[in-house]
């Protein structure tokens, strides 16, 4: 495993754009016109990591994606029953970004498990090769060893370190 992000087509990441590029390529590849119409990106994140996810979901939309997240009012407004919200949500998405920290994978209980757990599901329907499920770290962590079928673990997907990102930025300045 590296510990530098590496896209979709197997290049180092410096920052975020060949992220959202690599989920907008591998979108196109995968689902019809009409699916960037209807979804987005959905994060799913523990509460301890708002600030980070925050800003990573302000990336991805400076990078033409419509970002869904509970941290966001719009998407979830006062009233709804949260639990249906999401789950259509995730259906509507064309990328499921697994946000991980340190902190979020030692938690025993999470809502971010029933998330991944519906996200399995859709990835369980895809082609092999569709990238739907992205684990994005956020600090140095493992990502959890959840089975999404016979062949695959979410662990053995590459993925996303945010965290290697911003270190590299802040060495450039």
């Amino acid at each position: 495993r590296q510990t530098v992000g590496v896209d979709f087509r197997g290049r180092f990441l410096l920052d975020i754009e060949p992220l959202a590029k690599g989920i907008e390529e591998k979108w196109r590849m995968g689902r019809g016109d009409d699916a960037r119409a209807r979804g987005g990106v959905f994060l799913s994140y523990s509460r301890t990591d708002h600030e980070q996810v925050s800003g990573l979901g302000r990336e991805l939309e400076v990078g033409g994606h419509r970002v869904w997240w509970d941290g966001d009012e719009t998407d979830l407004p006062p009233g709804t029953y949260w639990q249906d919200q999401i789950r259509e949500a995730i259906h509507r998405s064309y990328a499921f970004i697994w946000c991980l920290s340190e902190i979020s994978v030692m938690r025993s209980q999470s809502w971010m498990y029933p998330e991944v757990l519906e996200a399995i599901k859709i990835q369980q329907t895809l082609h092999p090769s569709r990238v739907f499920i992205i684990p994005v770290r956020l600090s140095e962590c493992d990502v959890p060893d959840l089975r999404i079928d016979a062949v695959r673990n979410l662990n053995d997907l590459q993925r996303f370190d945010y965290f290697a990102r911003r270190t590299n930025l802040a060495g450039l300045g």
